[in-house]
């Protein structure tokens, strides 16, 4: 290319098609396993374009940009049929916005090429980029319908940085959105990223959309993005873009993702039910002839071919077709879209890897009043009904009652081991405090347990605040023994920690009477029955930074870890110590440790106790 003519040497259409098709795996978040490409365009160096976008820049200003997303296009489609696993997954390719307003943008000519590679319409997602707004969105909404009625998938691509997220999210009705890769680099330290991810995820969960984060490079990211419940996750810790197709693997299991692919429970498994789905393309008489017949689900799945997910037709929108005067007119009215796809709509779906949990939370979420059609891979499994997600909630409900203080309401040892022991598994890095009352026994007896009570709310509700400031996860012990974890480093972690404690230690204040505040404390007697002068009530913590992926201990060693640096942190003048990693920590002579907090604290009372006379 040494020797290009005038005419080409920036002519949009010859640097398309010399463009080089790089493919990026995109893969289910607990199973690794690969879910589809997506294509991106990398431009020879002897090109005059400094970047692809600059490319389609050029194009549109040319009127050409509608001719080279079509070159680009059916290079990738071709490309990817190439490679085996191809029919099994989805090709993600971006279109540029400003594509949508030409007024030769029909995707005949895209649908027949997938035909011609031996592709199904299914096999390929569009990506509506946000970088440049369209012209029309009227005409934007339009074409994306006439995609998505030849089964087409639709994306929105960098959602959260483009210029209208939220609009395009109604405007086109998407299958995917794609997180922006700002949202997940350091969502493992960065709280509010992981606040926001969170409730990206919820939504598009309550109206059926599948979620995929971009741009994770590291475990710590992959953690977190799945954790918030993103269905899918693309990156470079995964792998980097390649125009080699032998280089591409059906899945990923060496990421080191620290924790197994999810699996259905039998709890779950047991309430899941599997009514016959209806296929694409069927007459939606068929859907009117099984709720005749004393269907007993107000909807029926709709999938395609390969079973996957593509909606639900609800005997409540079809109602007219069922009952109605002129029902049998209408099923003959040729007039009429006859198919179930005209009728299906997109209903909230679960995946089977979730846990009770996360199944409920996306069931509430949803504010569904059908429940859920669950999958595996976004391929049909079966439905959980409302009521059997009713039960699954009340059980948690009567789960969590029984565990929480019956005073503060706060997650009680359990829930605390189990937060532990999940982190432990997933191979997280957390920021673990321990927090104790300095003081409190000597305040109990001079005030009275009901003033100890309201010193115990006041530090509950301070902690409440915590949790929702850096997204920490917070339990009571029991008695004035706290826990908290934070998905921050120890040097952020430490900071929270001292602004809690010195709001609780002037709040706190308010609980004595002025003298004994003028006084800096009271007069009380010690656990040997010694009067002396006790301080104003205090908390002190101990903080721990933990990295799980590396820790060599089980569940007991970290909280016993934890809990030792207890009567240092009461000597420290602010009243927080940092503890040593638990990767350090000792192991008892005979290897044994209880996890229960209750009776470790219990043990620590009695070694306070005072000496036996000989």
């Amino acid at each position: 290319m040494k020797h290009l003519s005038p005419s080409t040497l920036d002519d949009p259409l010859f640097w398309a098609e010399k463009g080089i098709i790089n493919f990026q795996p995109i893969v289910n978040a607990r199973s690794l396993r690969v879910h589809g490409l997506e294509a991106l365009t990398r431009l020879p160096s002897e090109s005059p374009f400094a970047s692809i976008f600059e490319l389609l820049d050029c194009a549109y200003a040319r009127d050409q940009i509608h001719l080279v997303e079509r070159i680009l296009l059916t290079k990738a489609i071709s490309r990817f049929s190439r490679w085996e696993m191809a029919h099994r997954v989805r090709l993600f390719c971006n279109i540029d916005n400003r594509v949508f307003d030409h007024h030769d943008s029909s995707p005949i000519n895209i649908i027949n090429h997938l035909k011609d590679s031996r592709l199904m319409p299914s096999n390929l997602c569009i990506e509506i980029s946000e970088r440049v707004p369209p012209d029309s969105d009227e005409k934007l909404a339009r074409l994306v319908e006439l995609y998505q009625k030849f089964n087409v998938r639709i994306a929105i691509d960098d959602f959260g940085r483009g210029y209208s997220g939220l609009e395009t999210l109604t405007l086109v009705n998407p299958h995917y959105v794609k997180i922006d890769q700002f949202f997940t680099r350091h969502i493992d330290t960065e709280p509010r990223k992981a606040a926001i991810v969170q409730n990206v995820v919820r939504m598009a969960h309550s109206l059926g959309l599948l979620v995929v984060a971009e741009g994770v490079e590291r475990p710590a990211e992959m953690r977190a993005v799945r954790d918030a419940g993103c269905d899918f996750v693309q990156g470079f810790l995964i792998a980097r873009p390649t125009p080699h197709l032998a280089d591409l693997s059906p899945s990923y299991p060496s990421v080191d993702t620290g924790r197994a692919p999810g699996h259905v429970t039998r709890r779950i498994g047991d309430l899941i039910v599997t009514p016959e789905p209806l296929r694409s393309g069927a007459p939606i008489a068929e859907a009117v002839a099984r709720f005749r017949q004393g269907y007993d689900l107000p909807f029926i799945p709709v999938t395609d071919e390969d079973g996957f997910i593509l909606g639900a037709v609800r005997e409540a929108d079809i109602r007219h077709l069922i009952f109605g005067d002129y029902s049998s007119a209408l099923l003959r009215n040729k007039g009429i879209d006859q198919r179930v796809d005209a009728f299906a709509i997109r209903l909230p779906v679960g995946e089977i890897s979730f846990s009770q949990e996360e199944l409920v939370d996306a069931y509430i979420a949803a504010a569904s009043d059908t429940g859920l059609i669950m999958a595996k891979d976004e391929r049909y499994v079966g439905v959980l009904t409302n009521v059997a997600l009713l039960q699954l909630a009340s059980e948690r409900a009567v789960a969590i009652a029984r565990d929480q203080n019956p005073l503060t309401a706060l997650p009680g040892n359990q829930s605390i081991q189990h937060h532990v022991a999940a982190s432990l598994a997933a191979g997280e890095r957390r920021t673990m405090v321990f927090f104790d009352f300095d003081n409190f026994k000597p305040f109990n007896d001079k005030y009275g347990f009901e003033a100890g009570d309201r010193a115990l709310l006041m530090f509950a509700e301070q902690l409440a605040r915590f949790q929702h400031n850096h997204c920490a996860f917070i339990g009571h012990i029991g008695g004035d023994d706290f826990f908290a974890a934070l998905p921050v480093d120890a040097e952020e972690g430490m900071a929270a920690v001292a602004d809690l404690l010195a709001r609780f230690r002037s709040d706190v204040q308010s609980l004595y009477y002025h003298r004994d505040v003028a006084a800096g404390g009271i007069w009380s007697q010690d656990r040997f029955g010694k009067r002396r002068f006790f301080p104003l009530l205090r908390a002190s913590a101990v903080v721990m930074p933990v990295d799980f992926a590396s820790c060599r201990c089980d569940i007991a060693g970290i909280l016993r870890r934890l809990s030792g640096g207890k009567a240092e942190a009461k000597r420290a003048e602010n009243g927080i110590v940092l503890q040593s990693s638990c990767g350090q920590c000792d192991v008892d002579g005979d290897g044994a440790a209880s996890t229960d907090w209750s009776m470790a604290r219990n043990r620590r009372l009695a070694d306070d106790s005072p000496p036996q006379r000989a």
